[in-house]
Order: structure tokens, then sequence, then C-alpha cells
């Protein structure tokens, strides 16, 4: 007699392997918020749907991470979610307590990310707290100032904005 035998079907997608979106970032710089580390969902970034509500078509890549016009004919980061993240690969040429200055929006009252330095075992340890103030509109950016709580070394790194608050906007990130 013979057998049955169901044939099943999966989607299965691998991350591509982590590689810069436009080469390593040197620090003292800017980081653009949209150029976020290429690799994929779960690896250089974190998005919790799959739709990108910017649609701006800046990246193929961003796998529903929400890209959004600035306003002043750029790019950013935006419609964002408590948790989610983008990893930046710097490097760091001169160490030490960097001060930084975010170009930002939200409108909503108390918005914050979280500036943090990805250690070699995958832990992310904090640097930092940028808090938004609110804007008049998403479009309305503003330049938030402060001071990482620790030194960084030199060499090649990866830092990550990790959202706290809903409905941050983040054009860039300049540090000094």
């Amino acid at each position: 007699e013979g057998y049955d035998s169901q044939k099943a079907s999966y989607d299965l997608r691998a991350n591509d392997v982590r590689s810069t979106f436009n080469g390593v970032i040197q620090l003292p710089g800017v980081i653009e918020a949209e150029d976020f580390d290429k690799g994929g969902n779960m690896s250089t970034f974190y998005d919790k749907d799959a739709v990108d509500q910017g649609n701006t078509g800046y990246r193929a890549d961003n796998e529903g991470l929400d890209i959004i016009t600035t306003g002043n004919g750029g790019y950013g980061v935006g419609n964002t979610m408590p948790n989610e993240w983008m990893e930046y690969t710097v490097n760091i040429t001169e160490p030490g307590v960097y001060a930084y200055e975010a170009t930002v929006s939200s409108i909503v009252a108390g918005s914050s990310f979280s500036i943090g330095l990805v250690n070699k075992d995958g832990t992310v340890t904090n640097l930092c707290k940028v808090t938004i103030p609110k804007t008049s509109n998403k479009n309305t950016y503003q330049v938030v100032t402060g001071t990482f709580g620790a030194s960084l070394k030199a060499g090649e790194q990866i830092l990550r904005f990790t959202i706290n608050t809903a409905l941050c906007n983040i054009d860039k990130v300049e540090l000094k």
C-alpha cells in the first residue's frame, strides 16, 4: 500500500551580512539616522511592522523601517515605536567623552531615544538619553544637546539608536 505525503512550503529569508550603508562613519562627525547599517530587520535594525510609512524610496533594504522626509530636503527616521532601533558602524578617531547635537522633532511631549554602544556579547551599554521637545509639527526640527555618560575607546564600533517612546523623528546626530 502507498504512503500519503504532504508537501510543506516555507518562505525563508536570510538576512544579509552586516555592511555599512555609505561606509564607516568617522567620529567625531555626523550620523544620518536613515543611513543605518545594511543587514536586515532584527540584524542591523528593528522595526515592529513591515510597512514603510515614510514611503520615500530612499532605501530598498529598509524592510518597513520608516524613512521620512525631514522638511529641509533631507531624510530621517520617523513614525517610530518603543523598542525599535537602528545600528551604525562607526570609527572613533578621537577617544573620550562625546557631546551630541541631535536634530529631532516630535508631535508629542516627552518623546525620547537612547544612544548606546553595542558590546561584543550583543549587550548594549547606554551612553545617553535624548529627550525631544514637542515641536509645532513633525517637520519642525530642533537641535537638542547633551553629553555621553561614558567614554568611547578608539577604533571601529557599533552604535545603536533605540526608541524609548513613540513618535521620535530623528534627522541626524552630530558627535563632537
